[in-house]
């Protein structure tokens, strides 16, 4: 697992909604979800031996 600096501002009210309405998709909560989701989505297309390095 990556650990990501925190961010200097706390998330607004609509930047959550819009990652909500927009972005995530079911099951999914919070931005670190949809990282991890289109993370696997990009590694997909690399060949089965280099996957793990991402």
């Amino acid at each position: 697992m990556v650990t990501r600096p925190q961010p200097l501002l706390a998330p607004q009210a609509v930047s959550m909604a819009v990652l909500r309405d927009k972005y995530l998709q079911a099951g999914e909560a919070t931005a670190e979800d949809l990282f991890a989701r289109v993370a696997k989505a990009l590694a997909r297309v690399e060949q089965p031996d280099h996957r793990a390095l991402w």
